[in-house]
């Protein structure tokens, strides 16, 4: 083996700063994470030990991360033929010829994507052979993976939930995650390459004293944070994005606050029940937004979307559908206590770079507005 000449490559530090990928905003302004070397490196590792590829196989990933992957293994990646911008509006034909003209195996895409091709496959009668596909980046229900499951029969699925700072976090397989009963989503086991904990929901910077001032206020729901070689420690030139989102514990190591609300079940599977900043608070209680959006879907069956949120220590619930009258009463006696219903003709906001989940940020200013 020639060593490299180092007129020309230089090792860099697994500290040094090798790449920065910014977050979707989605709760914010968009933050730079810091992936050093040594982050890629055990990123790498993680995303080896958790999802393997056959020699044969060749990938089409949405996300960069695995792209990454590919690169360091020598995996052919096919990059798919879309709007990344618009990835609902993908053109699952388009995408079917792409995967038979490369001979694609399996696939790494966001929840709208896998939907298109299912669609686009069940249409065409046409099965594209793929060997596995791994989705996340948005919440994916039920009625989703059924749909998928009757498209792809013979194709193994996998849902992998995780963030810009900390991708893998935990996954699950589409039947084990049919077959589960609980509240909000089951977002599976955390991976290997992490420690997980469930701490109290604080909306700001958190400053560790110890781990029982960090209980959850009802004992069972909070947010998950994370710690691990692959969960990125910093941001880009913003302090103000580091006090937010991480913790440093009595020990030194540094936990980074997913953002999302839920709870462990007793398989130590995480169940996902909403974003810390969707929380509402209604007279001292705390309420979340995903249980209460599943709650009222079946009672509107012919609304497009429904969104729930606080304001003025008030439960405001708005769905995007015909008006329904008697809808407060519906869901006060389903045991929602709701203060007010909105419907609108307008479509709600999403977000912008999956367009499968609601941005509420946006939805407030537009009831600040009084555009709904």
């Amino acid at each position: 083996r020639t060593e490299p000449d180092p007129r020309v490559w230089t090792p860099e530090s697994p500290d040094a700063p090798a790449l920065i990928t910014f977050t979707s905003g989605s709760s914010g302004t968009p933050k730079g994470a810091n992936r050093t070397h040594g982050f890629l490196a055990a990123q790498y590792a993680a995303l080896c030990a958790e999802y393997t590829y056959d020699p044969a196989d060749v990938d089409m990933p949405m996300f960069p991360v695995f792209a990454l992957r590919n690169l360091a293994d020598g995996i052919p990646s096919v990059i798919p033929d879309v709007d990344f911008r618009r990835i609902h509006e993908t053109k699952g034909d388009r995408v079917l010829r792409q995967i038979a003209r490369h001979g694609v195996r399996t696939c790494t895409a966001s929840p709208p994507f896998v939907d298109q091709l299912a669609a686009a496959s069940q249409s065409a009668g046409r099965d594209p052979g793929l060997r596995r596909i791994l989705t996340g980046g948005a919440p994916v229900s039920n009625g989703m993976l059924q749909r998928w499951h009757a498209a792809f029969p013979n194709t193994a699925i996998t849902v992998v939930y995780g963030s810009t700072e900390a991708e893998p976090v935990a996954s699950i397989t589409l039947h084990e995650r049919l077959a589960c009963e609980g509240e909000g989503f089951c977002a599976g086991r955390p991976v290997d390459a992490v420690r997980a904990r469930i701490i109290r929901i604080e909306i700001g910077p958190i400053n560790f004293q110890n781990w029982e001032a960090l209980a959850p206020q009802d004992g069972r729901i909070g947010e998950l944070i994370v710690s691990g070689n692959h969960v990125c420690r910093d941001y880009f030139r913003n302090p103000d994005a580091f006090q937010e989102n991480k913790i440093i514990d009595a020990e030194g190591v540094c936990w980074h606050r997913m953002g999302d609300t839920g709870y462990m079940d007793a398989d130590g599977r995480f169940w996902l029940t909403g974003r810390v900043h969707t929380t509402i608070v209604r007279q001292g209680q705390l309420f979340h937004a995903q249980l209460i959006e599943a709650q009222i879907a079946p009672l509107m069956p012919g609304a497009v979307r429904v969104a729930a949120l606080g304001r003025d220590d008030r439960l405001i619930v708005v769905v995007q559908g015909q008006p329904a009258p008697d809808a407060k009463e519906r869901f006060r006696a389903a045991g929602i206590p709701v203060d007010e219903v909105r419907f609108t003709r307008k479509a709600l906001p999403l977000d912008p770079r999956h367009r499968s989940k609601i941005d509420y940020v946006e939805l407030e200013r537009m009831l600040n507005e009084g555009r709904i």
